[in-house]
């Protein structure tokens, strides 16, 4: 009897929570309603486990900034924990990878660790700008004709 009122409890939510996503047209089919689409041109991605991984990304959060004139990126900050060793913490920019580096759990070797990637990230996103500009310049853009 209490299973059945849960699945009964289960499909009324599953109702309400479908009902106002969904529009009825005059022919009985269902219509999505139209959303807009969600533009987000840069994202920090905190994938880490431990203690010493969010001080890291607390810190190098804390410490970022954009470098003029950067639009579209994406930073992923993960982590492999390595049991009474500290942890080897990577840092990626558009799965291009930028930082890499052991550490202990002593907060100032964080707290530099974070200052240099944010450094180091910076100065790959500038890099990246530039080639990409230099890729779309005057002299390398032609007919194809030689």
């Amino acid at each position: 009897m209490r299973m059945s009122r849960r699945v009964g409890c289960f499909a009324l939510l599953v109702v309400v929570l479908v009902y106002p996503v969904y529009s009825q047209r005059t022919d009985s089919t269902l219509v999505k309603p139209d959303t807009p689409d969600i533009d987000i041109p840069s994202l920090i991605i905190d994938e880490t486990m431990t203690k010493i991984g969010k001080d890291f990304f607390d810190l190098f959060f804390a410490n970022w900034q954009e470098p003029f004139g950067i639009q579209e990126y994406q930073i992923t900050i993960s982590e492999k924990a390595l049991p009474r060793l500290g942890t080897l913490i990577t840092v990626k920019v558009n799965d291009l990878q930028a930082f890499r580096r052991f550490l202990k759990p002593r907060y100032e070797e964080i707290e530099t660790a974070a200052i240099t990637a944010v450094q180091m990230v910076q100065q790959v996103l500038l890099n990246y700008e530039k080639i990409q500009k230099d890729l779309a310049g005057e002299d390398l853009k032609g007919t194809g004709i030689y």
